[in-house]
């Protein structure tokens, strides 16, 4: 530690008294001559006071010694905080330089902002045509997909019809072949005069034709013929009878009997009710169509 303003008053004021004194004494002795009790008093002083500054001087190099230690740490330190500055002053440089970067891309922005404010109502008005352009686009592809729904709906619909009417033309085939069958087996009394053999006498015809009647009910009209017969009278709105008749080797007056039923034999009733349920064909029951002449 060093010396106090106190200290340095004492001190001085301690020195220049022993100095006075001394001059005094020195002058007193030259007068009088040698004053040894006075001598010896200031000799004691001076040693007092020398005695007083060793003190002070081992003061001094105790406070030198510490002030040393001091400044080595004070050195120390400071040496930290210039390499915390120049740290700091780096990371400083980086902040300026980031914030000089943001302050270009604020700056381009900016002009960025002002250049798409510039942009004419013409060219937005043209980009909302687009836009309504597309609107337009989906919707029309949304229809366009839902007619194609509805046309493979039809499609389907109608190739469930054709495979129906396919196994209608199948089944109409089939009695087609039967119709062949049974023609084979009548062509003699229908080409009689053509056979070589001798001609049939009416008994026999007449057994003949009780061997159909067991076959058919009664009634010569083949299945096919009564299934177009049928198929007349569903189609009657469509076509008329008459006109759809005249096509056929048939009689009107034919056609009406097997819509209305009108046969005596069982078999020929149910033969026709059967076909007519295959042709989903309802017959009239109750009411007979009458014959339009």
């Amino acid at each position: 530690m060093g010396m106090s303003n106190e200290d340095k008053l004492k001190k001085k004021s301690a020195y220049s008294l022993l100095v006075q004194l001394s001059q005094k004494i020195e002058a007193d002795i030259e007068e009088n001559g040698t004053n040894y009790d006075a001598l010896y008093m200031v000799m004691l002083s001076w040693e007092e006071e020398a005695k007083r500054q060793k003190e002070i001087v081992n003061r001094l190099r105790i406070s030198a010694k510490n002030n040393k230690e001091n400044f080595e740490k004070l050195k120390k330190h400071n040496r930290k905080v210039n390499e915390e500055i120049k740290k700091n002053e780096s990371v400083y440089l980086e902040s300026e330089k980031e914030k000089q970067n943001l302050r270009m891309e604020y700056e381009k922005s900016k002009k960025r902002i002002k250049e798409l404010e510039k942009i004419s109502k013409e060219e937005l008005e043209y980009y909302r045509r687009d836009l309504d352009l597309d609107d337009q686009l989906n919707k029309k592809k949304k229809y366009l997909e839902e007619k194609e729904h509805v046309i493979d709906q039809k499609i389907n619909h109608s190739a469930l019809v054709y495979n129906r009417k396919i196994n209608r033309l199948n089944m109409e085939i089939i009695d087609l072949k039967n119709t062949i069958k049974e023609l084979k087996e009548i062509r003699p009394f229908i080409y009689q005069k053509k056979r070589k053999k001798k001609e049939l006498t009416s008994e026999m015809k007449e057994n003949k034709r009780e061997e159909l009647r067991g076959k058919r009910g009664g009634s010569q009209l083949t299945d096919k013929q009564i299934e177009r017969l049928l198929l007349i009278y569903k189609d009657r709105k469509r076509i008329p009878v008459a006109q759809a008749i005249s096509k056929l080797a048939i009689s009107r007056r034919t056609y009406y009997r097997v819509i209305n039923l009108d046969y005596t034999y069982e078999e020929t009733r149910n033969r026709i009710r059967k076909i007519a349920n295959k042709l989903d064909i309802v017959l009239p029951e109750k009411k007979k169509v009458i014959e339009k002449i």
